[in-house]
């Protein structure tokens, strides 16, 4: 019992870090962010946002959902999260099947560690329509991109 408390004591006095601990959060008026859109699914991209320049923009969540016009279609989408330089950084797949039965998919995503998005570049979105099961129908991705802002 003697050594339990003991243990608890010098782990006790020891400094706390906050999560996350590097890098810092940052200590702006606001580090939290959310953005949120919509956009069309024949191979089409977005920008969501440019990070500042002196900011890295953490990003811990991300929720996809489908609309579209049709009660009786399906399809399948390819959602990649890109940066300036092309570079993949998330991909999803998202459906949506026959409103009659399936009122559609949203999935929900959170990320321990984060995808960063460095100093002055930007975050896009690029949706790739790879499956349609009915005639052209107008289909909406539509995201939400949560996080917050880190000092570099």
């Amino acid at each position: 019992m003697r050594s339990l408390l003991t243990a608890l004591l010098f782990f006790g006095s020891s400094t706390a870090f906050a999560y996350p601990g590097t890098p810092a959060v940052s200590l702006g008026a606001n580090p939290l962010f959310s953005y949120g859109g919509n956009m069309g699914i024949e191979t089409e991209t977005t920008t969501v946002f440019l990070a500042p320049v002196d900011q890295i923009m953490v990003i811990t969540d991300i929720a996809l959902g489908m609309t579209q016009t049709s009660r009786s279609c399906e399809v399948m989408v390819a959602v990649q999260f890109m940066n300036d330089a092309d570079a993949v950084l998330a991909e999803f797949a998202i459906g949506m099947a026959d409103l009659y039965n399936h009122p559609g998919n949203a999935q929900g995503y959170h990320f321990n560690s984060g995808i960063p998005i460095y100093p002055s570049d930007t975050l896009r979105i690029k949706t790739t329509r790879t499956y349609r099961e009915c005639s052209a129908e107008t289909y909406q991705l539509r995201y939400t991109i949560a996080g917050y802002k880190a000092q570099p």
